[in-house]
């Protein structure tokens, strides 16, 4: 008997079957393009990767207080090509972060959470900077404040937008 050792029977095939047991909803799409009336999923071509219909209801629906502009600039990150990035360039971004390809992950989402973290802030900074000026008088709005609006505190130092003024040998 001979064993099929394609990427489809190898990884795609167990990978569907793992989703599917986990209660993920999932399709497999091997023959997508080969069925009248394109891609059930709504891609254009098959080396299409990210789902950008989902994608983008999906990052409305987790930030449904970030503008229209953030979740397009965060879909044209995702989505970029990064196969086009020179080789010197794909290099340096490894050698310089010291992290195994299993790690690279968690800094990459911890730059995407401060940057949501930095946009909820400075909307609640503008909100009770409003709220101050009321009758109730003029006082200083604190960490507490913050936390009342469920707002995560951030001092100058940790917002997003002090990390991106580092030079990069600070960052």
């Amino acid at each position: 008997m001979k064993k099929d050792f394609s990427e489809d029977a190898l990884i795609e095939q167990p990978a569907i079957e793992l989703y599917g047991e986990l209660g993920w909803e999932t399709a497999d799409c091997f023959h997508e393009f080969e069925q009248a009336g394109g891609s059930p999923l709504g891609r254009e071509t098959a080396s299409e990767v990210v789902l950008v219909r989902r994608l983008r209801a999906a990052l409305e629906k987790l930030n449904p207080t970030l503008p229209a502009e953030a979740i397009t600039q965060a879909i044209e990150e995702i989505t970029r090509d990064r196969s086009r990035m020179s080789l010197a360039a794909a290099d340096q971004l490894w050698a310089n972060s010291n992290l195994k390809p299993s790690e690279f992950s968690t800094p990459v989402l911890g730059l995407i959470f401060l940057r949501y973290a930095d946009h909820r802030f400075t909307q609640a900074q503008a909100a009770l900077a409003r709220e101050g000026q009321g009758a109730q008088g003029r006082r200083r709005i604190s960490e507490i404040d913050y936390q009342a609006e469920g707002v995560l505190y951030l001092p100058d130092n940790a917002r997003f937008s002090n990390l991106r003024s580092c030079p990069e040998d600070e960052t």
